[in-house]
């Protein structure tokens, strides 16, 4: 017989932590009205787990300068860095291992909700020689995220 189930409930949405315990109500309706009425039935589900939890990082992340510990380094939506690494510092060059965990509202739905990341602090972009000074007393210009702030010198040469 010909027709289409439906969710008694169009809300419904049937979930890993609900597999083999809840029965969900369905609805089918045939193609077919003038000779059949639609009937109500419930039905067990098996929700299989997805692979791979939504916005996993790569697992190697070159991050600026300005990241100076793990929970400096931003993660995509939905993920956090295990609390045990985000006070680990951040060396120039030198690769930190470290976990990214998935906290979206349907954890515990994937088969991977964490992933170790190896992350590497860049050093600072400016290059020795850049800014010349004439002696006459005038401060180093700060470091700033994109190198050296050379608009900010007094007297500086480009």
């Amino acid at each position: 017989m010909a027709g289409a189930f439906t969710w008694k409930e169009p809300s419904a949405k049937p979930a890993v932590a609900d597999c083999g315990v809840t029965k969900y109500a369905v609805v089918f309706t045939s193609t077919d009205r003038a000779n059949y009425e639609s009937v109500e039935t419930r039905v067990s589900l098996t929700v299989n787990r997805a692979q791979n939890a939504p916005n996993m990082p790569s697992v190697a992340m070159s991050v600026p300068y300005s990241c100076e510990k793990v929970e400096d380094v931003l993660l995509p939506e939905g993920r956090e860095w295990q609390t045990s690494n985000q006070d680990i510092a951040l060396e120039v060059g030198a690769e930190v291992s470290t976990v990214a965990v998935y906290t979206g509202e349907d954890k515990g739905s994937y088969v991977k909700e964490t992933v170790t990341v190896a992350v590497t602090r860049s050093s600072c972009d400016h290059t020795a020689g850049d800014v010349l000074y004439t002696g006459a007393g005038e401060k180093a210009p700060p470091i700033r995220r994109t190198g050296w702030d050379t608009g900010n010198a007094p007297n500086a040469v480009s």
